[in-house]
């Protein structure tokens, strides 16, 4: 549930065409192709679906998607060069157990949820993330245009089982708001703020489905991670090997990193040892070309042997809140009382406990498992809807 991020060199690009963009990974990519996301394809004209050629030019050649008009300097050769980087956001396998049993309604709420999570993600890091470095030895940050990526929707884990999740590839390509050049992405910045993203979208992910669905969740945890209450723990225990795997090995890293260093690790470096555990256990994906309808029909069928067919729990599920709609028009972190608000002051005094300063991602972090859907502050507006990056400044 962690949002992953890993750098994709030049000559490693057919890797990922072949695996996300083109949908040898998920069949789910043929239904549905990719999509331009980022502040920085507005300036290029890029909207809509992706193509193979424009995802060839920008991320293989650092070329213009649709004009083929180079920008900046081509990628270095070699295998430390870096022409973008691959994310990931993915939720709490209840969402995904619920999406894939769920009638057809709830599915498309539950996936529009998701989408819109990941919007909100991608513009928190597209506020804070998207620099580039300027002057001698990168000494100056600079501000750009903004982020230039693309999105793909899977629907299964490698051993295909559900798993709604979304890869993002993006190009290491931004451009400067002084004089227009295209230079890399400051990484560095790109890194300090993930972990941010990826509570953001998780407590964005809620906020969408309570209003959506009116579900509620269990206690949020320190990691930001909760579950949709009401989905059995059966099912997700069931298809969720994987994840089990990975925890097993992520904790085993951090044991013998932190044996060797004779501290506790960062949460960066946390983080890392978790996306190495997820590389080192990674098994041969599971070859699957059946559609949507298909793969849930055939989930189904399978939950219904073990007699825990949606008929007897889905019911529960839905409608324990109020659903709210339309969106509000202001986050509730931007109302000018909200500086008072026992949320925040939560927030601050989860911060002081372990730090005499802190970052805006750390602030972020925290802030993101302190404001939970439905609940209501001082200032009479609930934590039921995110509005994108300006939620957190």
């Amino acid at each position: 549930m962690m949002m992953g991020l890993t750098k994709m060199a030049p000559d490693g690009w057919a890797y990922y065409a072949r695996e996300i963009a083109e949908g040898k990974e998920d069949y789910f990519a043929k239904e549905e192709p990719g999509r331009w996301l980022g502040r920085g394809t507005d300036d290029l004209g890029l909207g809509g679906s992706t193509e193979p050629e424009g995802l060839e030019r920008l991320f293989g050649e650092a070329r213009h998607p649709i004009s083929g008009e180079a920008l900046g300097r081509p990628f270095a050769t070699g295998k430390r060069a870096v022409a973008g980087y691959a994310l990931s956001f993915s939720p709490p396998k209840s969402v995904s157990v619920l999406w894939a049993l769920a009638d057809d309604a709830v599915a498309t709420s539950l996936r529009a949820g998701h989408d819109a999570a990941v919007t909100a993600a991608m513009g928190y890091l597209d506020e804070h993330a998207a620099f580039t470095r300027r002057g001698k030895a990168g000494v100056l940050q600079v501000d750009t245009e903004g982020l230039l990526a693309a999105s793909f929707v899977h629907r299964t884990s490698r051993a295909a089982h559900p798993q709604l999740h979304t890869h993002v590839l993006l190009a290491n390509k931004v451009r400067a708001v002084s004089d227009g050049k295209w230079l890399s992405i400051d990484g560095t910045e790109l890194y300090g703020t993930q972990k941010a993203a990826g509570m953001l979208y998780k407590a964005a992910l809620r906020a969408e489905l309570t209003t959506r669905l009116g579900v509620t969740w269990s206690e949020v945890d320190a990691n930001g991670i909760a579950e949709i209450d009401g989905v059995p723990h059966d099912l997700i225990e069931h298809w969720s090997k994987r994840r089990q795997e990975v925890k097993a090995m992520a904790s085993a890293l951090i044991a013998g990193r932190e044996a060797a260093l004779g501290r506790s690790l960062s949460s960066t470096e946390r983080s890392e040892a978790h996306q190495l555990a997820a590389y080192r256990t990674r098994g041969a994906k599971a070859e699957d070309i059946r559609s949507t309808a298909e793969l849930r029909a055939a989930w189904r069928e399978e939950v219904e042997a073990q007699g825990l067919g949606p008929e007897r729990w889905a019911k529960d599920v839905l409608g324990r809140q109020p659903r709210r709609s339309p969106p509000l028009e202001q986050s509730v972190l931007e109302h000018p009382a909200f500086e008072h608000s026992a949320l925040l002051s939560r927030a601050r005094d989860i911060l002081e406990e372990s730090a005499s300063t802190w970052t805006r991602a750390e602030a972020t972090e925290v802030l993101t498992t302190q404001c939970r859907p439905g609940q209501e502050s001082p200032v009479k507006r609930p934590c039921s809807r995110w509005s994108g990056p300006a939620s957190i400044r």
